[in-house]
């Protein structure tokens, strides 16, 4: 078939095909480069955001465990006369039912040790009810919680032994309150139960007998304004008998606002719980740029075990795992300035390849004769 019954349509399409593919493949292959360089910066930038509340959980998660070592060293060594003597002294009867610790214990005492010991307050509900081996595990505690909270605890935080039935003594010098509701003003039958412990300390919710922390719960400061606070609570057992727990409560603010706190540019940040819920946000998106709700993800990214990053319409999203309070991360990226000037280069190329193609097909098939025959004239003679 001679070339010239070839349609110009079909030499139109021929060439917007093959300019459409060059095209395709140039746009693939140009975004590798600037993304990967995006998706180390976001992952960079991610990291830096995650380091304060990571660091934060870390260092609970190790007082409480340092906690429960001294707790158990303590009771291998078992009930003396001297720990019971002690127990009277450092918690005597209150008068109603309950014991209460010494005033000296929150005020500042010389331990036996040395040790220049403030800020301790104790409450025991039913105290005539406990048993010489459970008065021996509350004294136990209390030596582990002013042992080891000096060196852990901070402004805003706390680190307390409570027993199963919630009687407890607590080292939190920084408290504004100093204790004293525990110390003088609890009611002989206030509750110290919480909502959360079934599911912090139960055997089918718990089942590997490590730290939990509590939801977040916000209260009203006297400093000014809603502040979030929670805690985190590791059981002891002693084969199937619960001795008790230790736990740190601890203001959360300060960290929620570090790692929301540098956004990237035209991006967001978030802060999930557990339940996918946001519990704090940044954003650097201007007007007229699409939001993004990461509460309609999916909960494999509600709650990250590890570090991952997700394409989501125009963004990169970077999810990182925050330990023991089982929090996720989530830093968004736009990329769509990359796709944008991707998009442009490949038009541009998809025209230049399409006029390209057309013009040679219509050449080679006879569609254009003037300049076929210009193509093919021979060049005249020269002539001196």
């Amino acid at each position: 078939m001679h070339l010239k019954s070839v349609k110009l349509g079909t030499i139109l399409a021929m060439a917007a095909a093959l300019a459409a593919l060059a095209a395709v493949v140039f746009h693939t292959t140009s975004l590798r480069a600037p993304m990967a360089e995006r998706r180390a910066a976001l992952t960079q930038h991610a990291e830096a955001l995650n380091t304060a509340p990571v660091t934060m959980f870390q260092t609970v998660a190790s007082m409480n465990a340092e906690a429960v070592d001294s707790f158990r060293q303590r009771l291998s060594t078992g009930p003396t006369d001297v720990s019971s003597a002690r127990y009277d002294a450092l918690f005597p009867r209150f008068g109603d039912g309950t014991r209460r610790s010494i005033d000296a214990l929150f005020d500042g005492v010389e331990m036996e040790d040395g040790q220049q010991l403030l800020g301790v307050g104790a409450f025991i509900g039913d105290a005539d009810a406990m048993s010489a081996e459970q008065e021996f595990w509350f004294t136990s505690g209390f030596e582990a919680v002013r042992r080891i909270g000096p060196r852990y605890v901070t402004p805003g935080s706390s680190l307390y032994y409570f027993t199963p039935d919630r009687r407890m003594v607590m080292y939190a010098p920084f408290r504004e309150d100093k204790l004293s509701f525990y110390r003088h003003t609890a009611p002989a039958d206030f509750n110290l139960r919480a909502d959360e412990d079934p599911i912090l300390f139960g055997a089918d919710t718990n089942p590997q007998r490590e730290l939990q922390c509590t939801r977040l719960s916000f209260f009203i400061s006297s400093e000014g304004g809603e502040r979030s606070a929670m805690a985190c609570r590791t059981p002891v057992w002693q084969g199937d008998v619960l001795v008790g727990a230790f736990g740190s409560s601890f203001e959360v603010g300060d960290i929620l606002a570090a790692a929301t706190s540098d956004v990237p540019v035209g991006g967001a940040v978030w802060v999930l719980n557990a339940q996918g819920h946001v519990i704090a946000r940044n954003s650097d998106i201007g007007p007229g740029a699409r939001e993004f709700n990461p509460e309609t993800l999916g909960p494999e990214h509600a709650m990250a075990r590890e570090f991952h990053m997700v394409r989501v319409q125009d963004s990169v999203l970077a999810f990182l795992p925050i330990p023991h309070a089982n929090w996720t991360l989530i830093v968004r990226s736009p990329v769509s300035d990359i796709v944008d000037a991707a998009r442009l280069r490949s038009f541009a190329i998809f025209l230049v390849l399409f006029g390209l193609l057309s013009l040679l097909g219509s050449v080679a098939t006879g569609h254009l004769p003037g300049l076929r025959a210009l193509r093919e004239q021979p060049p005249e003679p020269r002539t001196e």
